[in-house]
């Protein structure tokens, strides 16, 4: 969660955050299917699942 975010604005934050991941993993399965290098955006993308990792945990320490 940023500085100054709201503990009412996290399910927003933390479906955002699920449809990118969603839209990331389907990106790089097509691009690894084409052959193409992805390890640039799995390294995104893990930092993705990382940032939503914090933000259930965040929500479940909060309820």
């Amino acid at each position: 969660m940023e500085p100054g975010d709201k503990p009412s604005e996290r399910p927003a934050q933390r479906e955002a955050l699920r449809r990118r991941l969603e839209d990331g993993d389907e990106r790089i399965a097509q691009a690894l299917a084409a052959g193409q290098d992805v390890e640039r955006w799995e390294a995104f993308w893990i930092d993705l699942l990382h940032q939503y990792e914090a933000l259930c945990d965040e929500e479940r320490l909060a309820a």
